[in-house]
């Protein structure tokens, strides 16, 4: 696997589990030093009830946008955001803060163009996918039609630059390259991206972790982290970070 890192030992790691050492917003937030990742923005696809987004507040990210498909999903994940974003409109105003951070959801699906999509809605939520499961362990209990957006619509429907993402993360259960298509912009601004990869592809039409590491590698990024499938489940998060010159 060209440029690939050994897999750390670490099973099971769910997305920004990147590092072995808990707790997880100080480690992540090392890791982001580390790597020299810039805290301006983050892109959330595959968002679910949003559990990463007190890591990211933490991390101190200016803006988050998460997208979720799923529309019975994606009211949670809406409770939450407002949860947070009456608390920070009070810190704001009680504190004089010049800069809160920005927090937003949209509910559709992430693709490579715009349109409908029938989403797969699987008896286990969070397997559900605008694919068709080919692993008979996902079952699918229905079909809802979606809204499908490119990530660079979505960021500019924001009112957001593309500039003023610095990472993205991307969970779309076998359709991480349909999003990647669809933010081509995007990616030319960020530092680093965090992609589920599946060891054993699960959905119609899903890419290879080598696939996935070629097209990372054409866009200008390099993989620096792997981890290892969960038990009984064949997937993990490939990390990639930007090794050619940010456009101005």
């Amino acid at each position: 696997m060209t440029g690939a890192a050994e897999p750390p030992d670490v099973t099971g790691a769910s997305t920004l589990d990147v590092t072995p050492v808990p707790p997880r917003a100080p480690a992540f937030a090392r890791f982001l030093a580390d790597h020299r990742v810039s805290r301006r923005g983050v892109v959330h696809v595959g968002a679910h009830y949003g559990e990463e987004l007190e890591t990211y507040l933490a991390c101190g990210f200016e803006r988050i946008l998460y997208v979720e498909a799923n529309p019975a999903v994606f009211a949670r994940l809406a409770r939450h955001i407002a949860f947070w974003n009456q608390w920070l409109e009070v810190l704001a105003e009680r504190f004089s803060l010049a800069r809160r951070p920005q927090i937003a959801a949209v509910n559709c699906a992430a693709a490579d163009r715009g349109g409908h999509a029938a989403l797969h809605v699987a008896e286990q939520d969070p397997l559900s996918s605008i694919l068709v499961p080919t692993d008979p362990s996902i079952r699918v209990r229905g079909h809802v039609e979606v809204e499908q957006r490119t990530v660079d619509d979505l960021v500019a429907a924001a009112g957001w630059p593309l500039s003023s993402i610095s990472m993205v993360s991307v969970d779309a259960q076998g359709a991480e390259h349909l999003v990647l298509e669809g933010a081509a912009g995007l990616l030319r601004h960020i530092d680093l991206a965090i992609i589920e990869v599946n060891y054993r592809l699960r959905y119609e039409g899903g890419e290879t972790v080598e696939q996935l590491d070629r097209r990372m590698e054409a866009a200008g990024f390099r993989q620096v982290l792997l981890t290892r499938p969960w038990p009984e489940y064949p997937a993990g998060d490939a990390v990639y970070r930007r090794v050619t010159t940010t456009p101005a």
